[in-house]
């Protein structure tokens, strides 16, 4: 394929669970968190992520809901806050292409909320 990888491979980046050890150097995770993440190598039983890289799931939010929304969902805020910060006001046009797509489902309904009039 285009991308080369180094054989084993494990494919994944995207991972969620609850957690099962902690680094004595962590303190703001704890055994028994739920948790998810985005680090490569996630299609497997245990992982091991940096501390940095976990979001802790607040009670009442499901680990499906949360999973769905790490990469299209994180994507799609990047894309409509920080990629377009300064570009567009509240009020002005937004175009987002492929609106169908998982991401760009996303970006209409983030831009909405930043008070975009959206076409796609």
């Amino acid at each position: 394929g285009l991308y080369k990888q180094e054989l084993p491979f494990i494919s994944g980046q995207e991972g969620g669970g609850e957690v099962v050890a902690v680094s004595s150097s962590v303190t703001d995770v704890q055994v028994g968190d739920r948790v998810v993440f985005m680090v490569l190598g996630t299609c497997c039983e245990y992982v091991a992520v940096p501390a940095d890289k976990i979001i802790k799931l607040p009670s009442g939010i499901d680990m499906e809901r949360a999973l769905a929304c790490m990469v299209q969902g994180l994507t799609a805020h990047y894309l409509v806050t920080d990629a377009t910060a300064g570009l567009i006001k509240p009020s002005e046009w937004c175009l987002i292409f492929s609106v169908g797509s998982g991401t760009c489902q996303w970006a209409a309904q983030m831009a909405k909320l930043q008070g975009y009039k959206v076409i796609g």
